[in-house]
């Protein structure tokens, strides 16, 4: 009888700590690079979808921050930018990269609501790949 209690707390507690395995809670919510297919990034498509949005409307993209590493490992930026739109720098270098691959990534997104800036996670895009 005492093995099948501990048994039983074991489990319990066990049960119990996953909760906390999962990580952090997100407060914010997700961003995304307009209407962006994120499966066939193009220099086009980019061209086309300036705008970060967030996935609940009622927040706003306050600024973020732009870095491209080519495979070779040269990298672009970071491009610190405040709003939602792409900087001209970043669109020109999206331009001069138009007939490579490179990952973009979107770091450091502060999106707002309610007069609260926070932090939400980074958005990685392959282009051409």
């Amino acid at each position: 009888m005492k093995k099948i209690g501990t048994g039983l707390i074991f489990f319990i507690l066990l049960s119990s700590m996953s909760v906390y395995a999962q990580g952090p809670r997100q407060e914010a919510p997700p961003v995304r690079l307009g209407d962006l297919d994120t499966a066939h990034v193009t220099c086009e498509a980019l061209l086309a979808n300036t705008r970060l949005i967030a996935a609940d409307r009622s927040w706003e993209v306050v600024r973020f921050t732009m870095i491209f590493e080519l495979p070779d490992g040269k990298t672009y930026g970071p491009f610190k930018t405040e709003g939602a739109v792409l900087s001209e720098a970043e669109i020109r270098t999206i331009k001069r990269l138009k007939k490579n691959k490179a990952t973009i990534t979107f770091d450091d997104i502060n999106v707002l609501h309610d007069g609260k800036v926070k932090y939400t996670l980074p958005v990685v895009l392959r282009l051409n790949n």
